[in-house]
């Protein structure tokens, strides 16, 4: 993450607060689910997908740093990886 998104985020977060950019964590990853179903059925776009992954993206940033789960997350991904690794030999 860089700096500017991490001045966002903190700004966010400290202006509504974590369990306000919660729920909106949860409204954006509804309507990624949302786009994701209507692209499979030939009615969305790859545009509006991204644009829910980059909201996704966003709020996942603020919790991470709400919770300070930055280090946490990074060995979860690391584990999370060598696992898939794994799977796919």
């Amino acid at each position: 993450m860089n700096d500017y998104m991490i001045m966002v985020c903190k700004e966010a977060v400290d202006k509504w607060g974590v369990d306000v950019q919660n729920q909106v964590l949860t409204e954006e990853l509804a309507e990624l689910i949302v786009e994701i179903s209507h692209l499979v059925r030939g009615r969305g776009s790859l545009d509006k997908v991204a644009e829910e992954i980059a909201d996704v993206e966003i709020m996942l940033q603020q919790i991470k740093y709400s919770y300070k789960l930055q280090n946490a997350v990074y060995d979860w991904h690391y584990k999370k990886l060598k696992r898939l690794e794994g799977k796919l030999k």
